[in-house]
């Protein structure tokens, strides 16, 4: 009974080619069909079980056309090829390369190990031919493990290749690579490991049949650069490398010059109270992306724009929002992710950023989006992280930055402000520090409570690589649309007016000062107490530079100060305000108005300057972190005002204030643990919080999970 390689050079000699055998039985050279007899650019090898055919001046399938056989013909069986281990393992491999195991599976043994009876270094091949290959060709010991690169060499016997030298011939490709680099790895670390460990590469083709077959023999093989597997630090001269100024997404003019808000290839955050307009706001930057009229580099260029929505509905909410905004909704993408059960029934499941973002970004790369927003942010933080954790906070984050970066585009992500209060927008993000600290951008939303208009404040609060301050007037004005059945509703639409001066810290931090719906907030009884001070008449001028320099609005002053009592009028020094009668309760309890130091509640440190235009950072009563105003508890007097007439901010009295600000720290969806609550209060009520809380649990505003967190009971926070 023939094999396959008599048949192979049967077949040669029967279309006329020229056949020269190098090595009886196992190796010749025929000519390629095509060329001339002189040109035996074909070379032919037996490694035992199939024939290895490479051709240097053609293709092997040509040649195969040309004597009428087909890969099947190259194996002894033509069903391919079987392997028999040591220890009762059966590995068939079929024409097609599929494999396939029998008898003992949960063997350990190598294939080979019976050739090591031959001197000399031990070959550790990735497949089963690859090792006939090398016994009987090359006449070495050679080795391999049961399915290669799929199983990790400690599910194999390698104790046989103890104190001899060993030489791994790794596949040409990167899976190959890796497989070479583990078992290396594996053999170092044994007991009784090998004499000696080299890597080599293959000098043609894919394998080391590959090599064998073109002619090349051992000695050939190129020695694989060397690999020190860990850690390790390189320095790199900064002169070296490249820099580059921003590329603005968007691009807005403030008071007639360019301002850069947003940069590509950054996460964006909007932020604000429920109902300030935030989502609104996102739907009117998508509109904007997807018909190309978004001041900034793609001013012109319509871009796709992928909405991922969590909360809101899709058809009754953000669709008809998109449409009442002027978007192009053929630009307007909404992901979701697909999910297969084993039984082949198909649905939609929530999309998980760690799990999904590699196929998502493919996707929105390939249909050029640019725009990416994330309504609410909180949805998708996943409810294994604990949103008051900085770190776990990054790593939820990493994600989203990485996925702006990738798509060259902008992610914008829609989040909420806790109750604390104390004007700086981005510190009263719900949740870690780390949210405010990861985006490159935040903008803050809020309700302007002077408007008579209904307008609103946005202010970019934080601007990591520009100017921050910038703020501009908008409202949500209602557009009614009717859909394709003709019905018509009417959906609120992000309206820009113009420039303002205030930002939302300002806005947010003159509300969180003052007392329960008196206007102004706490700037009222500064200003009654400065003119008090004065003898009841102060220049305007002077007003206004302490009105500036506490950190106070100066709008919010002028808007408020008829509905104080105070009135204006032109002397011969210029415009004074004076009080129409001196107020009898003035709403706070006079102490000197600042310290000894001279520096008082409301002092700017130019220095420290925070996000929100504010003036230093500071851990007060109404929040838990602060750049605001700092708060002190006992000024001393001042050499400025008389010491009868003063102001102070209100102090806390009572477990009512405490209550507040434990409730304004806590969130419905959330969960904190106590260690967290108590780090949002002040530190000398912190040892108060525990009993606090139980009171809370007992009056139903608060409820305690089986953990010991705690959240807000919304049902009752709602009827309240």
């Amino acid at each position: 009974m023939t094999n396959s390689y008599e048949r192979f050079i049967q077949a040669a000699q029967d279309q006329g080619l020229t056949v020269r055998e190098t090595t009886a039985g196992k190796q010749a050279s025929i000519q390629t069909p095509g060329h001339s007899g002189r040109d035996q650019g074909t070379s032919v090898t037996y490694n035992g079980d199939r024939v290895l055919v490479f051709c240097h001046n053609g293709e092997v399938e040509d040649v195969l056309d040309h004597l009428g056989m087909t890969h099947r013909d190259l194996f002894d069986d033509p069903k391919g090829s079987t392997y028999n281990y040591p220890d009762g393992r059966i590995v068939f491999r079929s024409v097609a390369k599929k494999f396939r195991q029998d008898g003992n599976k949960q063997g350990t043994s190598l294939f080979g190990v019976g050739s090591l009876a031959q001197p000399g270094p031990v070959y550790i091949c990735e497949g089963e031919n690859d090792v006939l290959t090398a016994i009987n060709v090359c006449e070495v010991a050679a080795v391999s493990q049961s399915g290669g690169s799929n199983n990790s060499p400690s599910k194999a016997d390698w104790t046989v290749l103890a104190g001899r030298d060993v030489v791994i011939v790794r596949d040409n490709d990167q899976p190959g690579h890796k497989r070479a680099e583990k078992v290396r790895a594996y053999l170092d670390s044994l007991t009784e490991s090998p004499a000696s460990v080299q890597v080599v590469d293959v000098a043609a083709g894919k394998d080391l049949s590959d090599h064998v077959a073109a002619g090349r023999g051992l000695d050939e093989m190129i020695p694989a650069p060397t690999v020190t597997p860990g850690r390790f630090i390189t320095l790199e001269s900064f002169a070296g490398m490249d820099w580059d100024v921003p590329t603005w997404a968007w691009e807005p003019e403030v008071n007639g010059n360019p301002h850069g808000a947003i940069p590509v290839g950054s996460v964006a955050l909007f932020a604000g109270r429920p109902g300030a307009g935030k989502s609104s706001a996102g739907r009117h930057f998508a509109a904007m992306i997807s018909r190309g009229i978004l001041p900034g580099c793609w001013s012109g260029t319509p871009h796709s724009v992928a909405y991922i929505a969590g909360e809101e509905s899709l058809k009754y909410n953000v669709i008809p929002s998109l449409v009442a905004s002027g978007a192009d909704m053929g630009k307007i993408l909404h992901p979701q992710v697909n999910f297969t059960a084993p039984d082949g029934e198909t649905e939609v499941v929530a999309l998980v950023p760690e799990k999904d973002m590699r196929d998502l970004t493919a996707s929105l790369k390939s249909k050029g989006v640019k725009l990416v927003i994330v309504d609410p942010l909180m949805e998708f933080m996943g409810t294994d992280a604990d949103v008051y954790k900085n770190n776990e906070v990054r790593a939820k984050l990493k994600p989203w930055s990485q996925l702006a970066e990738d798509i060259d585009g902008v992610v914008i992500a829609i989040t909420h402000l806790n109750k604390s209060g104390n004007g700086d927008v981005v510190a009263g993000i719900n949740g870690s520090s780390a949210f405010g600290e990861v985006a490159r951008a935040v903008f803050g939303f809020a309700k302007d409570p002077e408007s008579e208009e209904g307008d609103r404040i946005m202010s970019q609060e934080k601007n990591s690589i520009g100017t921050e301050g910038a703020a501009w007037v908008y409202r949500i004005e209602s557009r009614q649309i009717t859909n394709a059945e003709g019905k018509a509703g009417d959906f609120g639409t992000f309206v820009m007016v113009g420039d303002s001066d205030r930002t939302v810290g300002e806005v947010l931090r003159d509300t969180s000062m003052g007392f329960a719906g008196e206007s102004g907030g706490g700037v009222k009884p500064f200003v009654l107490a400065l003119l008090e001070g004065e003898g009841g008449v102060a220049p305007a001028a002077k007003i206004k530079s302490e009105v500036t320099e506490a950190g106070y609005s100066w709008k919010t002053v002028q808007n408020n100060r008829g509905k104080w009592g105070i009135a204006t009028r032109k002397a011969e020094s210029g415009w004074v305000w004076e009080l129409e009668s001196t107020p009898k309760n003035l709403g706070f309890t006079p102490v000197p108005k600042v310290p000894e130091d001279n520096k008082g509640p409301h002092m700017r440190d130019l220095g420290i300057l925070g996000s929100s235009m504010v003036t230093g950072v500071n851990q007060g009563p109404e929040g838990a972190r602060s750049q605001g105003p700092v708060h002190k508890e006992e000024p001393g007097p001042s050499p400025k005002y008389p010491p009868e007439v003063t102001f102070r901010q209100p102090k806390l009295s009572g477990d009512t204030e405490l209550e507040d600000m434990v409730i304004g720290s806590l969130h419905a969806e959330y969960p904190m643990g106590m260690k967290t609550v108590e780090q949002s209060v002040t530190p000398r009520y912190r040892d108060q919080v525990p009993a606090v809380l139980d009171k809370l649990v007992t009056d139903g505003l608060v409820i305690r999970d089986d953990k010991g967190r705690y959240t807000l009971n919304s049902v009752k926070d709602t009827a309240a």
